[in-house]
């Protein structure tokens, strides 16, 4: 990334400058130290933004998708397996929350379905404790890459565990609900609450 290429350029020019006295030993030390700090951060913030994506070739919903979240700075890579089903099983997604795509960010955790970018930061700047990750299951009228004219159909997204439950993350009842991040969603304990789930 050019972000990252720059800081390392810039470093190394430093470090040229130090040793051949044409910096003040004290600012020549000051930006080593920015520098050694910045570089191990940048990277660290680049793999939150990164998200693998199994889809199917023809889904043109899951393309509407990466195109939502790459507009809020995510970086993707797209993958075609041949049995996207299989990969959800492996994953732990039940048939009864999956969708028409699976998101994996670099740390493991999953993004199953239509869920708008501003969460995908949210849960992982602060992911929950037993957790693998976020759905939207199905492909709700309205959701980012399922844009229909102005229809629009509440939906929820919801928390998968490790064991298998669900809780609900995030109550989505509005457009803005999904873009404006000054709009306060519904998270409260009440909504949270676990819900009863049955194997297939």
């Amino acid at each position: 990334p050019i972000p990252l290429l720059f800081k390392l350029v810039m470093f190394l020019l430093v470090i040229s400058l130090s040793r051949n006295g044409t910096l003040p030993g004290s600012v020549g030390s000051d930006i080593h130290h920015h520098f050694l700090i910045g570089l191990p951060q940048a990277k660290a913030d680049e793999s939150k933004k990164h998200i693998d994506v199994y889809k199917t070739p023809t889904c043109g919903c899951c393309v509407d998708w990466i195109k939502h979240i790459e507009e809020k700075d995510f970086i993707t890579a797209v993958f075609h397996p041949e049995n996207i089903n299989e990969l959800k099983r492996q994953k732990g997604i039940k048939p009864q929350y999956q969708s028409c795509h699976t998101g994996i960010s670099k740390d493991g955790y999953i993004f199953e379905g239509h869920i708008p970018a501003r969460f995908i930061k949210e849960y992982l700047e602060n992911p929950i404790p037993g957790s693998i990750g976020l759905s939207v299951p199905g492909m709700p009228v309205g959701s980012p890459g399922m844009e229909v004219g102005d229809k629009f159909l509440p939906y929820r997204i919801l928390t998968l565990m490790k064991d298998g439950s669900v809780e609900i993350y995030k109550a989505i009842d509005s457009i803005a609900d999904q873009y404006n991040p000054d709009q306060k969603v519904s998270s409260t304990a009440a909504t949270k609450k676990r819900l009863k789930t049955t194997s297939r």
